[in-house]
């Protein structure tokens, strides 16, 4: 991401990107853990792998 963008917008757009994995994560997490109770973990591995190839 360096090259990316100008010396000066390194930190801010570093700080946007990881802060946007961190807040996704904290509702990945609430998806799986429905998905692990309500259809189990056969289909939760299945589709989370399935997600990851699209």
């Amino acid at each position: 991401m360096n090259s990316w963008f100008p010396k000066e917008g390194r930190g801010k757009a570093l700080g946007i990107a990881f802060s946007g994995g961190s807040i996704g994560n904290v509702f990945l997490q609430q998806i799986t853990s429905q998905m692990l109770a309500s259809r189990g973990a056969t289909y939760s591995y299945i589709f989370f792998g399935v997600l990851a190839l699209v």
